[in-house]
């Protein structure tokens, strides 16, 4: 679950909510997608997936998206992508924790105390679907 993958809010969540179950999201970053760190000039090493998981120009694709949202948030560094994207998540009522990727510790000791609180950096635009979930780097990248 994550900005460009929002299909859980459809039937998932709120089947979460009316049973008082909790949800632990995963994917946070869309496999780096939203860290800010994605952008065309970007290589991934020999054996990495993400080299085919960010083929033909999903890269630059990925950089546009981030750069409107932020510039949507009135957020100028990319390096903020990373905590836009993970109070994203929790701020949807059906989500009790994230988990992001396990491949490096930062995001996990940084984001460790990250809780939703009011008025976090999550706007009404990518809450309410300007940033539809169609755009999805695993979709475009698995035509």
């Amino acid at each position: 679950y994550n900005v460009f993958d929002q299909s859980p809010e459809k039937n998932l969540f709120a089947a979460c909510l009316e049973h008082n179950i909790g949800v632990l999201a995963r994917v946070p970053f869309d496999e780096g997608g939203l860290t800010g760190r994605i952008d065309e000039t970007t290589e991934f090493p020999e054996g990495d997936f993400r080299a085919f998981y960010f083929r033909g120009d999903l890269k630059k694709q990925i950089a546009e998206k981030v750069d409107a949202i932020l510039a949507d948030l009135g957020r100028g560094s990319r390096a903020e992508m990373a905590e836009v994207a993970l109070r994203f998540c929790i701020s949807h009522p059906a989500v009790s924790t994230v988990i992001p990727g396990m491949l490096k510790a930062f995001p996990n000791t940084t984001f460790a105390v990250l809780r939703p609180t009011p008025g976090s950096a999550v706007s009404s635009s990518i809450v309410e679907g300007t940033w539809p979930p169609c755009f999805s780097s695993s979709a475009l990248a698995n035509p």
